[in-house]
């Protein structure tokens, strides 16, 4: 993220795409405008690719505060209602949504960000077959002097990092998920023994 003139997530690198979608869905989660940066935006990306240390309790803590403020949902849901139902909280009667594709990080997610899968290398853009196959019947202009694009290189090795940490992070948090259902059944156990 170098140019201050960015002004939308198309004008980003695939990998500062993922990063900012990873930013704006799930660790600083805004209800719209999600193909839109902010300076709030540009500024964390900075801070995450530089490896600079986040006060992740106290960035959460302000970001929940901002939302109450301007009258935005909640975020972290997901993490508010798993510690309700580790210390018990009657959640009876509460409306429940069903998360969909975009509460998740997968193949969908990269389609939806133009970001496919070629031959094992993640790539920005339609796979050329597909565009060809789209295209085939409207013929291509042919200009003099016209000569073949070189090809963009692209780092294989970054971006198949980034989604193995992706898939470890989903993984994790199913582990979390997991232990927190795990210690809420415990807390159920021990609350049954207390009133016997």
């Amino acid at each position: 993220v170098h140019d201050q003139n960015i002004k939308n997530v198309g004008s980003l690198t695939m990998n500062d795409r993922l990063l900012h979608y990873t930013w704006v869905h799930m660790l600083c989660p805004r209800g719209s405008n999600f193909s839109q940066l902010v300076h709030e935006d540009v500024f964390m990306l900075w801070c995450l690719k530089s490896n600079v240390m986040i006060n992740w309790p106290h960035y959460i803590m302000q970001h929940m505060i901002k939302c109450r403020d301007n009258d935005m949902p909640l975020p972290y849901g997901c993490l508010i209602t798993h510690l309700m139902l580790l210390y018990a909280m009657n959640l009876m009667g509460e409306s429940s949504i069903t998360l969909g594709w975009n509460n998740f990080f997968g193949e969908k997610t990269m389609k939806k960000m133009n970001i496919f899968e070629v031959n094992g290398v993640w790539q920005l853009g339609r796979p050329d077959d597909e565009h060809e196959q789209e295209h085939e019947d409207i013929p291509l202009p042919h200009v003099a002097g016209d000569h073949p694009q070189p090809e963009i290189p692209h780092d294989s090795a970054m971006l198949t990092q980034i989604w193995g940490g992706i898939q470890n992070m989903q993984e994790n948090i199913n582990t979390i998920h997991t232990r927190l259902d795990r210690i809420e059944d415990t807390l159920h156990e021990l609350k049954l023994n207390k009133e016997h």
